[in-house]
């Protein structure tokens, strides 16, 4: 769910560029680098275009992970 009229101000350096200005109009930019005949090569998303969706993927994560217990790291005595 995404606040309407929650932008306090238009970057108009971006709107004139035709970039997004919300994360709402990131979905239809973020892309995943393509190798040969079209073909997906990581899983890794392209690095543009993608501030708020970066934010939304890591609240994902967080939310989807609470009541796991957190992974500690392993200490190994030599």
């Amino acid at each position: 769910m995404f606040a309407l009229d929650s932008l306090v101000e238009v970057d108009n350096s971006l709107r004139d560029r035709f970039q997004p200005i919300s994360t709402e109009e990131e979905f239809a930019m973020y892309t995943y680098p393509a190798g040969e005949e079209g073909k997906i090569t990581k899983e890794a998303p392209t690095d543009l275009y993608n501030h708020g969706m970066d934010a939304l993927r890591y609240m994902i994560m967080f939310h989807a992970s609470a009541g796991r217990p957190r992974k500690r790291a392993t200490v190994r005595e030599y």
